[in-house]
């Protein structure tokens, strides 16, 4: 065995102990039960919440917050709600609105600022909102909601119904873009306040209001940008083609302005979720956002505590097509009733009940999440309800659910024959900007054969649709093989996502189906390929959840994106670009006499705080995925680009070495510093770091002719895995295999069995050899075949 091989056995002991990254903290993880602790000051502070509530104003009173230990001054408290607050009994707990900053305080709760509190009023069960939003979550852009414990000057007020608020950072969330207008459906009831005076229910529900401003500024309200003299137009616009256009023309003149996919989610959902208190009935409780990437209006669903029939006691077997035909409901009557998208309507609907509706997964979940509050329930004395009623009303919901489930399964508008899906995507896999890509789809014909299939694409703006062919002239093969494509010749521009999803309809005209299922919620994607770039300047690192890393010169805790110049002379970078969004390339301008070296690095704050410092970009980064890019001082010329995916807290992503071309994800970012290493070991992982759920650890220094060990935990008991060691690292998506994080070419590989703990430590030694001073070497260890399970991957460099 060589040298070299005998150190590497030394290091399949030697690695300094890094386990997987920890899951990002979510406010909204529901199987978290947190508790909220409100210290007010003020002897009458319950007085001036009920007086500025009963006067309709939306003002709030100091209070410190404490959660988890950290207290937080002077955030604001107001009550809210409607039927809510003011059809209460008795000392039932009021709902509540925090606002972290009201008060001038610049501060956040685990990356929230707004904390809706709702007190699970006329619901015996204490479940349906959060059940509701976990099922429209996996459907269409939705609040988060979780349970919380409230405690108020030392007083237990009980288990809250915490839900995410539509505002800026969720909209920045779903839509990547947080500054489109937005707008709340103002209910037409219950409002005791002295100051607004409700929308007629005439004016609701997107039906037609004659183009006036002044009644669209009532019915719905406007979140954001006041005072914008185009506030409200995006709304008429809507309202007009929505109603007075030939059903014929609907569809091409309404979807460029307003998401007719995400409508008619919104619809099945409301209808399969038996949940009347919105637009189905009421005509309210809804969002509407102008999404700037797009240019178009969405809808967004909102208050679901009378989910489940709650709403005068709609029953389980209630009709999928539901109101269908009530001219008062345009979006029912116009879409799905008018025939433009009743299919489509109707295959959604279906998918609801197939994939999320499922008794036995709901029912599992109301279950664990029962026993997440159960201790609390007991003892919450502001309950309108005892112990004996709660359980009871769990059982009426798991009943319904079950009900429901069974009554639309078996529905004959839903139970019908579909066509399956055997294959579908895009060739190539990989296309550059402006080469021809072939959209393809092998489609299976169900009862009756299938008649026509289509892709529906987008760069920007509404999804465009194009037929494909199974004759043989289309690049799909044979002739009535069942394989459907064509192509689009102009291709696609370079650095824009194109999402896309398929379509198919049997001859009898029922049978629709989605590939994907979710449509346009959840499309496939492709990305023009980026050959890699020849700049000495490129992007080398950055954090897009910073919340416990470097702080800025007003220490705070901001994203921040790194350059670095990889070449062998000055650069003068004034005058060049960074921007998050290629559409729009000159976001921020690197300042004047703004030089680096050889080796140099630039760290860049991502914080549109321009105020702060010279080196604070005018964009944010998003935690949920976006692009970031480098812009020559042409304005026009792409220097470096990176489209990244979700992130995790203190996450870094960045390249494995200065400016070459491998990126990782990585616990141990490098603010203001090399990304290489010159002694020691640093983790990295996949550019998806939750997909290694495995750590791997080196303990001790590894210096020459001294003794270290490897750790390995994250096996199962007794499980057989292997351990490699190579001399490159490399980063596979699609892998087939554990080992995805080493080239091929492995200096050293060892099957090994995990303990009753599924761990393993391996002593060595390292060799008294100083040339193997500086030489870098990989470790990993996985399970062949199982993705899934596997380490991520050390980087050890030999120390004198």
């Amino acid at each position: 065995m060589s040298r070299v091989a005998t150190l590497l056995l030394a290091l399949l002991a030697g690695s300094a102990l890094c386990a997987a990254p920890a899951a990002a903290q979510d406010f909204y993880d529901r199987g978290t039960l947190r508790t909220l602790e409100l210290q007010f000051f003020q002897p009458d502070w319950e007085t001036q919440l009920k007086d500025n509530k009963l006067a309709g104003l939306q003002q709030y009173i100091a209070a410190d917050l404490t959660v988890e230990g950290v207290t937080y001054p002077n955030v604001g408290v107001r009550y809210k709600g409607n039927s809510s607050y003011w059809l209460r009994q008795g000392g039932q707990k009021p709902p509540l609105h925090i606002d972290m900053k009201a008060m001038g305080v610049d501060q956040e709760v685990q990356g929230v600022h707004k904390l809706i509190l709702n007190n699970q009023w006329s619901d015996s069960s204490l479940m349906r909102e959060v059940m509701a939003y976990r099922v429209l979550n996996e459907f269409t852009p939705s609040a988060r909601a979780n349970f919380v414990k409230v405690v108020i000057n030392g007083d237990n007020y009980g288990i809250y119904t915490s839900v995410e608020h539509v505002g800026g950072k969720f909209t920045k969330r779903w839509f990547g873009n947080e500054d489109g207008f937005r707008y709340k459906a103002v209910p037409p009831d219950n409002w005791q306040d002295t100051i607004k005076t409700p929308p007629p229910p005439s004016d609701l529900a997107l039906q037609d209001i004659n183009g006036s401003l002044t009644r669209a500024a009532r019915a719905y309200e406007l979140k954001n940008r006041e005072g914008d003299p185009h506030a409200h137009e995006d709304v008429l616009t809507v309202i007009d083609l929505l109603n007075n256009t030939p059903s014929v023309d609907l569809l091409d003149l309404l979807d460029p302005v307003f998401d007719t996919d995400a409508a008619i989610w919104h619809l099945a959902l409301n209808n399969a979720l038996c949940s009347l208190d919105s637009y189905y009935d009421s005509g309210r409780n809804y969002y509407l956002y102008h999404d700037q990437r797009h240019d178009r209006m969405a809808i967004l669903p909102w208050d679901y505590n009378m989910a489940f029939g709650g709403y005068g006691n709609s029953p389980n077997t209630l009709s999928p097509t539901k109101g269908a035909g009530d001219a008062s409901r345009p979006m029912l009557s116009n879409l799905v009733e008018g025939g433009v998208l009743r299919q489509e309507y109707l295959a959604h609907h279906a998918t609801i009940a197939e994939l999320v509706l499922d008794p036995a997964v709901l029912h599992a979940e109301i279950d664990a999440l029962a026993a997440l509050i159960d201790a609390e329930v007991q003892i919450d004395t502001r309950l309108n309800l005892n112990y004996t009623q709660w359980n009871s009303g769990l059982g009426q919901l798991k009943s319904f659910i079950s009900n429901r489930h069974s009554f639309l399964r078996s529905h004959s508008l839903l139970d019908v024959e579909r066509p399956g899906y055997l294959a579908q995507g895009h060739l190539p896999a990989q296309p550059g900007a402006g080469q021809p890509v072939s959209f393809y789809a092998e489609v299976v014909n169900a009862a009756d054969p299938v008649e026509t299939v289509w892709v529906h694409y987008r760069v920007r703006g509404a999804f465009e649709t194009l037929e494909l062919f199974d004759d043989g002239q289309h690049g799909d093969g044979a002739a009535g093989d069942g394989r459907y494509a064509n192509s689009v010749a102009t291709g696609f521009p370079f650095g824009e996502p194109v999402e896309y999803y398929f379509r198919s309809q049997c001859t009898n005209g029922n049978g629709m189906a989605f590939q994907p299922s979710r449509a346009s919620f959840q499309p496939y994607t492709l990305t023009t390929s980026w050959s890699g770039s020849t700049s000495d300047v490129v992007l080398n690192e950055f954090v897009a959840r910073n919340n416990t890393g470097v702080a800025d010169e007003m220490g705070q805790f901001e994203d921040w994106v790194e350059l670095v110049n990889r070449g062998g002379t000055t650069v003068d970078i004034s005058g060049m670009y960074m921007t998050d969004d290629l559409a729009d390339p000159t976001k921020w301008a690197i300042p004047a006499g703004t030089l680096l070296a050889p080796g140099e690095t630039l760290h860049i704050w991502a914080d549109e705080d321009l105020l702060d410092g010279p080196y604070h970009a005018d964009f944010k980064l998003s935690a949920d995925g976006e692009e970031v890019a480098l812009i020559d001082v042409d304005g026009a010329t792409v220097l470096d680009f990176l489209v990244f995916g979700p992130q995790e807290i203190d996450i870094a992503t960045a390249r494995l070495h200065d400016g070459e071309e491998l990126w990782v994800t990585t616990s141990a970012p490098t603010p203001y510093a090399s990304n290489d290493a010159s002694c020691g070991s640093r983790p990295y992982n996949a550019l998806d770091p939750s997909r290694n759920t495995a750590s791997l650890a080196l303990i001790g220094t590894p210096q020459v002719g001294t003794s270290v060990s490897v750790e390995i935990a994250g096996f199962t008991a007794g499980q057989r895995f292997d351990f490699v060691v190579g001399t490159q690292a490399v980063v596979q998506d699609d892998p087939g295999s554990g080992l995805s994080l080493l080239s091929a070419q492995w200096l050293v590989q060892q099957r090994l069995v995990a303990d009753a703990n599924g761990e393993l430590v391996l002593p060595l030694n390292i060799p008294n050899n100083p040339s193997l001073v500086g030489r870098s070497f990989y470790l990993q260890a996985g399970v062949r075949g199982a993705q899934s399970v596997a380490t991520h991957g050390l980087e050890v460099v030999v120390c004198p």
